[in-house]
């Protein structure tokens, strides 16, 4: 997870854009989600690393497909201070 997210951001800063990471999508936050849940299951006596997988990568996807269903998104830093961005961009004109 951390290779992939790492690679994710420096792919971006070698094409000159914001990373992925930092922008509203929330799948980072998902792997982050699951990398935890992964490393605190032996704690409570899931030794096996094949549920171990599978409970991460579960919880991941549920973490998506509700990010993509309900349009949640994080906070995104823009030079005017941090802003929330939540539902589908809307079409048209401006108000």
């Amino acid at each position: 997870m951390v290779t992939a997210v790492a690679g994710d951001i420096l792919r971006d800063i070698c094409i000159n854009e914001v990373p992925l990471i930092f922008r509203k999508e929330l799948y980072a936050l998902a792997c982050a989600a699951g990398g935890v849940l992964y490393f605190l299951l032996p704690f409570v006596g899931v030794e096996s690393i094949y549920v171990r997988n599978i409970a991460g990568l579960a919880l991941i996807f549920v973490i998506r497909v509700l990010a993509i269903k309900y349009s949640l998104g994080v906070p995104v830093l823009t030079e005017h201070g941090t802003t929330f961005h939540h539902g589908h961009k809307k079409h048209g004109p401006e108000k």
